[in-house]
């Protein structure tokens, strides 16, 4: 006579185990989907920090009012400014980098600035409402700015270690495994290269798609209190970034600590090639977030 029942013993344990696997499954795909709206930040944080805003913005009229009369002026500024004066807009100070290249003072890319710098100003203004938490009022200064912005994966730009030191750091870590796990891991490094680095569509697959979804997929920035973030800069930003946050330390503001690396390190979770199927989480390169921490203990005492 032949059971139907599952080797446990228990059919509706098992039962239940896969309806909650298969809900975790479900929502982690709801929740990957919605990364790129919010920037990876919690959605649940965000609606709590905008009703926050949303409430103190309608007991506080005066402040509405003035808002509103803000933003028109600076609206009239903009219009004014670009049809009315040929001179290219003041430089930006030296603590903003974004738009230090030259071009960015000519026409039309000038009025660009002009009215992006107006918006965040304004935006900043906007979000200093009085009895708000200052956990709040941060993000919802942070998802009124540009997030995507911050994102230092860039599939079309990235550039790959060479080959050689690939499989030299890889036996380093695997040297201890079964040669069946080495050959294993030296054959997705093999063709990881080949998809990614060279082009090449192994048996017809195409891993554009891939490839391009690794900018919303990346986990470069986790914000829960403190801030961490993996950014790209040169030398010179860099020590102009440093600079302004031993200003801010020395007034009290704020601890930090600074890890500098020339390469960066992407660690990814693969389920599947489809969205919502792999996450890939950005580091720095010699110690990362692990140094960086080191130097914020330190300065915290």
């Amino acid at each position: 006579m032949h059971s139907k029942t599952p080797a446990t013993g228990h059919p509706d344990r098992d039962l239940d185990t896969r309806r909650r696997e298969l809900a975790a499954a479900l929502d982690g795909a709801l929740h990957a989907a919605a990364a790129p709206l919010t920037g990876g930040l919690s959605p649940i944080s965000l609606l709590l920090a905008q009703t926050d805003w949303a409430l103190h913005l309608a007991t506080q009229p005066a402040q509405s009012l003035r808002l509103a009369m803000d933003a028109q002026r600076g609206l009239l500024d903009v219009c004014t400014g670009s049809l009315g004066s040929s001179q290219p807009p003041p430089g930006p100070s030296s603590e903003d980098l974004r738009f230090s290249h030259p071009a960015w003072q000519q026409w039309p890319y000038a009025t660009w600035v002009q009215v992006y710098r107006a918006a965040e100003a304004w935006w900043k203004d906007a979000t200093a409402l009085r009895g708000m938490t200052a956990h709040h009022q941060e993000l919802a200064r942070v998802f009124g700015g540009n997030l995507d912005v911050a994102n230092p994966v860039e599939p079309e730009t990235m550039r790959y270690k060479s080959l050689v030191s690939i499989v030299r750091d890889e036996w380093r870590q695997t040297a201890r495994l079964s040669w069946r796990s080495i050959y294993a891991r030296l054959f997705s490094i093999f063709a990881s290269v080949l998809m990614f680095a060279l082009r090449i569509k192994p048996m017809g697959y195409d891993p554009e798609p891939y490839r391009k979804a690794l900018r919303t997929h990346s986990d470069f920035r986790k914000f829960d209190g403190v801030l961490r973030m993996v950014i790209d800069c040169t030398d010179e930003e860099k020590a102009r970034i440093v600079a302004m946050l031993e200003a801010s330390a020395a007034r009290g503001q704020l601890a930090y600590g600074v890890h500098g690396s020339r390469t960066a390190l992407m660690t990814c979770y693969v389920r599947g090639m489809r969205d919502g199927q792999h996450i890939h989480f950005i580091d720095g390169a010699n110690g990362g977030y692990a140094m960086a921490a080191k130097g914020l203990k330190a300065q915290r005492g």
